[in-house]
């Protein structure tokens, strides 16, 4: 007793299934190339055994499955942009960021602007960290390294309105993806340990300042294509057991 076509065509199948989720990751890798503070995902793929095996002693892999996705948190150029509220983090942590239902994410993407209630909030009116809201009459906010937020009056007066703390996690690969560029904690990251900027694990804030995107095109084009061409070689594997069943069939009949 042999391997069963079933089996080869699962074998085949499980390339297909592996190579179409790494290309859509490296294509989500590729759309966020300009996003700042975007860390790039990799799929790490694992072997399955196969054990319908004769003879015994015989050992054959039984295809490839998606073991996990983790992401290169590797720093991102940093680039001066002027906008006072445009902030990046140089070393490892992530700012705060309430979301809609109360919870909490976390986001590398320090492009933050005032609403229209004076409210420190993110490009898409998130507010970060526990909340800062700049006083009526104010000229100007700043934000110092150490996350000290003060609001600059038209007489040159100032007035300490709050902190950015960042947020560090014991595993960070086990942070989830919320979309928009933003983070939510697991089981597997740990919770969250928030401190001032420039304390133990956590980088300093520099502010007028954006860190760009993780993602190295190149590198991205290069994985691109070894995943095309192994779709390709376990796509034309299943042409041939298709045409190895056609012509088993047509012998028995």
């Amino acid at each position: 007793m042999g391997i069963s076509p079933l089996s080869l065509f699962t074998v085949a199948a499980s390339g297909l299934q592996a190579q179409t989720r790494s290309v859509e990751i490296i294509a989500n890798n590729l759309a966020n190339a300009s996003t700042p503070g975007f860390k790039p995902s990799r799929a790490n793929l694992q072997d399955v055994r196969l054990t319908e095996v004769q003879p015994p002693d015989v050992e054959l892999g039984g295809g490839v499955i998606l073991g996990a996705i983790s992401r290169d948190f590797n720093q991102g150029v940093l680039t001066t942009t002027g906008n006072p509220l445009d902030l990046a983090i140089e070393g490892p942590g992530f700012f705060e960021i309430q979301l809609a239902d109360g919870r909490r994410a976390y986001t590398r993407d320090g492009s933050f602007h005032l609403d229209g209630g004076g409210r420190l909030v993110t490009a898409d009116g998130l507010i970060v960290g526990p909340g800062i809201t700049a006083p009526a009459g104010f000229q100007e906010v700043v934000v110092a390294a150490d996350g000290t937020v003060t609001a600059r009056q038209a007489d040159g007066t100032t007035t300490p309105i709050g902190t950015i703390n960042l947020a560090r996690f014991a595993n960070p690969d086990g942070l989830q993806s919320f979309g928009n560029n933003l983070l939510v904690e697991t089981a597997a990251s740990g919770p969250p340990q928030v401190g001032a900027p420039g304390t133990v694990g956590r980088g300093q804030i520099h502010s007028g300042v954006l860190e760009g995107s993780g993602v190295e095109i190149a590198n991205e084009f290069v994985n691109m294509l070894v995943a095309q061409r192994s779709y390709s070689l376990s796509l034309r594997v299943l042409q041939t057991l298709d045409e190895m069943q056609r012509q088993a069939n047509a012998i028995a009949t």
